[in-house]
């Protein structure tokens, strides 16, 4: 049986007999002694003892009683006569409430994975109800990240394929170069000079990134203005 720790309970104790083995009905609190862990001690004397029938008494013991964890033992101490020894646990009042009064839960720490001592700082600790992970065959967590935490990535943790992925993104130093001679060279054909002032049109191909484009000139006229240009991707 099950004592809440530090908290008063009343227990139905006896058949108290006397030595020629009839039931005894006159036994005071201070014929009682109990034993916390092994340690036998006279009850505290707010505590209370009634007869009820045959021998059977009501025993309510008080805080003072119960404050001590581990086995409770109840015996009667006046010669000659006799009870059934009454063996209980006192136990925390939150394993009390989990298992007896259905109040509370059990409290459940993670103090060692697979053998191995684990510190809080290392647990996945989810503020909503998505709580579930996969492990990878490498013992990686399994997820798609959507937000961390400012400097959460060291630059070590980054393998140099990542490093190469992101930057093939970016607008790296290289690539901005491509644009700026793609640009000039387009710049350049557009606003050049016409070899063959005068006549009625000029036409340039042009392949940038890839795409070929013509570029049609109206020609210059006689005063040497050029006009309409075209631009077409073949």
């Amino acid at each position: 049986m099950l004592l809440r720790q530090s908290t008063a309970a009343t227990l139905t104790i006896g058949p108290i007999l006397d030595a020629t083995g009839a039931e005894y009905t006159g036994a005071v609190i201070g014929d009682i002694s109990i034993s916390k862990n092994g340690t036998v001690t006279a009850l505290a004397s707010a505590a209370t003892l009634t007869h009820a029938t045959n021998g059977i008494y009501s025993l309510a013991l008080t805080t003072g009683n119960t404050d001590t964890l581990g086995r409770l033992q109840l015996v009667v101490n006046k010669a000659t006569y006799q009870m059934p020894l009454v063996g209980l646990n006192v136990v925390p009042a939150m394993v009390y409430d989990s298992l007896i009064a259905g109040s509370d839960y059990l409290q459940v720490d993670i103090v060692q994975l697979n053998s191995s001592t684990q510190n809080a700082d290392r647990m996945v600790i989810s503020s909503s109800a998505q709580r579930t992970v996969a492990i990878t065959g490498s013992n990686y967590v399994a997820a798609v990240l959507h937000d961390a935490e400012p400097d959460s990535i060291p630059a070590d943790a980054l393998t140099a394929a990542a490093i190469t992925a992101i930057q093939a993104g970016l607008a790296t130093s290289a690539n901005q170069t491509i644009i700026i001679d793609r640009v000039s060279y387009s710049l350049t054909a557009l606003v050049g000079a016409c070899s063959d002032a005068g006549t009625a049109a000029e036409t340039y191909t042009l392949s940038i990134g890839g795409s070929t484009f013509t570029v049609d000139h109206s020609g210059l006229d006689a005063t040497g203005n050029r006009g309409t240009v075209t631009l077409t991707k073949v």
